[in-house]
């Protein structure tokens, strides 16, 4: 629908302008990187706990009927609050503790800022990860606009908060600003939600087991947030902030690649894995791939050649210069192996899904993050954060190189063998994607 696109592309521009304007009004500097660094324990949390649970419950809520529908709805609303209360009470007691190994780079007064964010940011982890499930229970009942709607609005007076505040008052009201906006999103979720009854504690076990293979997964693929934390705390003052901001910027127009583009193709794929023509399977894919391939390296060319004026018209304002402005470009640059890659790897994946198999993309995938690991700690240290960049994109190539060579394998072994219907289980197929950046606020 038109709408749930505006609404959802909308919400991607406001997060993105609150990014631009804590960057231009506070610059690239120690300041920002306290709030990256600590975003980036309530966003690793919500990856590995809240992604996996409202993945399950959809599936899972989409077959009920009305009544059973909002009892698993409020359970599973009930559960995550519960979850995510508990969760929060720890890091505000332990952010002193543990904020030492995710910057070891700081110093002392730089991770007492940012352990202070961390328990501010606990509240919105909070509110984000319970409005996660809420967005589950709109969707189960066949409702996609307003959640994307709910969204729009909440980032919206989150943006406003931070341009009336974020002047005044520092860094610190980045935190309580995104603590705003999915506390607003949050209450438009729930208030109108409706069928309100009471949780079936029965549900939960089988709400945990269905989420364990994706919160395992999830845990372990999303330990490159982190870790390109703690090796960014050890760059200059401003890095951490750069290299994030550069991500973002190549994540969203990934984002509106997989969405526009490769997310039609999957219902078609769907359709010609269960009738088992693996040949129009096959062509499909290798016709898309080669597609998304020629429009990723047109908007590489056109980052090349525009990207250093177009960044400097967009940042160059108050506290971004023309050396920040040049390290930025350089880093997107650097990074440009994962706009190449993103929507080739998640067409592969879809791919895959459709076929019936999730082992053999999520294995594959599995070898070589840990592999890229190792390399990223090691390019780190031997080129500083833009070699860290080149490593992450030669990654991303390297990921949808092997998961294409694994799938035309795959494929030519079903053309060979008797025509016959793809089965997957609706939530077993849920296993988690390789890591991608979000805009998260």
């Amino acid at each position: 629908m038109p709408g749930i696109a505006v609404a959802a592309g909308s919400t991607i521009l406001l997060s993105f302008v609150s990014q631009w304007y804590i960057l231009t009004e506070l610059g690239a500097g120690r300041a920002s990187d306290f709030y990256f660094a600590a975003l980036a324990v309530p966003v690793v949390i919500l990856y590995v706990l809240a992604d996996p649970l409202s993945r399950v419950t959809l599936p899972l809520m989409s077959v009920k009927d009305e009544h059973e529908q909002s009892i698993y709805a409020w359970t599973s609303i009930d559960l995550a609050l519960a979850m995510f209360v508990g969760i929060a009470v720890l890091l505000i007691l332990s952010a002193p503790l543990f904020v030492r190994y995710l910057v070891p780079g700081f110093d002392g007064a730089a991770m007492s800022a940012t352990a202070k964010l961390i328990r501010i940011l606990a509240l919105g982890m909070v509110l984000q990860g319970t409005g996660m499930i809420a967005r589950s229970s709109w969707n189960a009942k066949g409702s996609f606009l307003w959640p994307s709607v709910a969204g729009m609005v909440a980032a919206g007076v989150s943006l406003l908060f931070l341009i009336f505040t974020l002047k005044r008052n520092g860094i610190v009201m980045a935190a309580w600003a995104f603590n705003l906006r999915f506390g607003t999103e949050f209450l438009l979720l729930l208030l109108p939600l409706g069928g309100f009854a009471r949780p079936n504690w029965k549900e939960v076990p089988l709400l945990l087991r269905k989420s364990r293979p994706l919160v395992l997964g999830a845990a372990y693929f999303r330990t490159d947030v982190i870790v390109d934390r703690i090796l960014t705390s050890l760059a200059p003052a401003g890095s951490l902030s750069l290299l994030y901001l550069a991500q973002q910027l190549l994540s969203a127009a990934g984002q509106v690649i997989n969405q526009s583009i490769v997310a039609p193709l999957i219902p078609g794929l769907a359709k010609s894995a269960h009738k088992g023509e693996w040949t129009n399977f096959s062509r499909s894919v290798r016709t898309s791939t080669w597609r998304l391939l020629g429009l990723a390296s047109v908007l590489v060319l056109c980052v090349v050649l525009l990207g250093k004026p177009v960044l400097g018209l967009v940042f160059s304002h108050r506290a971004m210069g023309t050396a920040e402005i040049d390290r930025l470009v350089t880093l997107i640059t650097a990074l440009s192996g994962m706009l190449l890659a993103d929507a080739i790897v998640y067409l592969a994946y879809s791919a895959f899904y459709s076929a019936g198999d999730t082992v053999t993309p999520t294995v594959t995938t599995a070898i070589l993050y840990s592999i890229s690991i190792a390399a990223k700690i090691g390019a780190f240290m031997a080129g500083g954060v833009i070699a860290l960049a080149i490593t992450i994109s030669v990654y991303y190539l390297a990921n949808a190189l092997l998961l294409n060579l694994a799938l035309r394998s795959k494929l030519a072994r079903l053309r060979e063998s008797p025509a016959q219907p793809a089965i997957v289980d609706p939530v077993s197929s849920l296993v988690p994607l390789p890591p991608t950046p979000t805009i998260d606020a």
